[in-house]
């Protein structure tokens, strides 16, 4: 049976008033009370397993205290992370989180947006890569507080994010103190953010180790394995010579090593491959991933916890970038071998 207690219950219990009862569970900063009739009431709430009536509160307040979270893809290995920060803060702040699926397509996000909105959310996280005209146009008509995760939009500060361009330049930087030169770029689309900070972390490494640019061992592909392992096809094509990977994230990565596999060219020892993000799937593998670890349940968390001051009027957002970069070394990338090049060695 559903549990009926009432203000009045808890208050008689406690020998208080109704209003002295919600001011102390709302935890009002104002209230000067004893700190003993303080306890007396929450144990009496405690005792009467009192819940207050979120659909009351929910009316009082005008609000539905649900945030909505759009993610492109929901099995994709680098959104579980996210989706568990954003949950923990939403729950600590009183809010439940509903998950939308939309496909990274820039055409369907602004009707999934609306979709959202029409489930009345409080508030948006937007996790989806595209961020052109027609997704910001479609917040500002929805009017709800926005928080795009992962992702930096041209203007504004609605945004909370990881310090791509770093982990780009660990990720790279580590091969290059492996003895490697020749490094593949299996690059995001080249139109969205994310991609171009990685590029930039990219490009940067090579400068640090006085190393020449070369945009033809750039292959601009996706996030997802599929676009790894078709974009290593197009790479090795273009580059019979080189003798590294650097992945967009570790989904790139592990569609990357099952080309490899399929023509025969071991890894580490041929070729060592690393991407960005950390998650199972790099320990699945065969080898394990090396990847850099970025902090996706903070980026989740201080996103939601971010969304909630803005939908309580409380703080706005303010454009943070967490920075906690960690280089995780597992078995697929080596020095660079003395051994004969992976363009003799394989079949034509």
């Amino acid at each position: 049976m559903a549990n009926s207690a009432t203000l009045k219950d808890v208050a008689f219990k406690a020998g208080v008033d109704r209003s002295t009862v919600s001011r102390v569970l709302r935890n009002d900063p104002a209230l000067s009370i004893r700190p003993e009739t303080r306890d007396r009431i929450l144990k009496a709430a405690r005792l009467l397993r009192y819940q207050p009536d979120a659909i009351a509160r929910g009316l009082k307040l005008r609000r539905t205290f649900t945030l909505g979270m759009l993610v492109p893809l929901m099995d994709h290995p680098t959104f579980p992370e996210m989706i568990r920060g954003a949950e923990q803060a939403a729950r600590e702040a009183g809010y439940l989180l509903v998950l939308s699926h939309a496909a990274d397509d820039a055409a369907l996000v602004p009707e999934h947006l609306r979709l959202v909105q029409q489930n009345r959310v409080d508030g948006l996280l937007v996790a989806t890569s595209y961020l052109g005209d027609s997704v910001i146009s479609e917040l500002q008509y929805l009017g709800t507080p926005y928080i795009f995760v992962n992702r930096k939009p041209e203007t504004g500060d609605n945004y909370v994010r990881t310090e791509d361009e770093t982990a780009a330049r660990t990720a790279v930087r580590h091969l290059l103190e492996l003895g490697h030169r020749r490094i593949i770029h299996l690059a995001g689309p080249l139109s969205t953010d994310n991609a171009q900070r990685r590029l930039q972390g990219y490009k940067q490494a090579l400068k640090d180790f006085k190393v020449r640019f070369e945009a033809g061992l750039v292959e601009e592909s996706g996030y997802y394995p599929e676009h790894g392992r078709d974009g290593m096809v197009r790479a090795l094509r273009k580059n019979p010579d080189a003798t590294a990977v650097f992945g967009a994230n570790v989904a790139v990565a592990a569609g990357a090593l099952l080309t490899l596999r399929g023509k025969g060219i071991r890894v580490p020892e041929q070729m060592s491959v690393i991407g960005i993000h950390d998650a199972p799937l790099a320990e699945l593998v065969n080898p394990p991933l090396t990847t850099v670890k970025v902090p996706l349940f903070e980026v989740g968390y201080e996103a939601a916890r971010q969304l909630v001051g803005m939908v309580e009027q409380k703080a706005e957002a303010k454009g943070t970038t967490l920075s906690d970069e960690s280089l995780i070394l597992r078995g697929s990338t080596a020095p660079l071998s003395a051994a004969p090049a992976v363009a003799k060695t394989r079949k034509r």
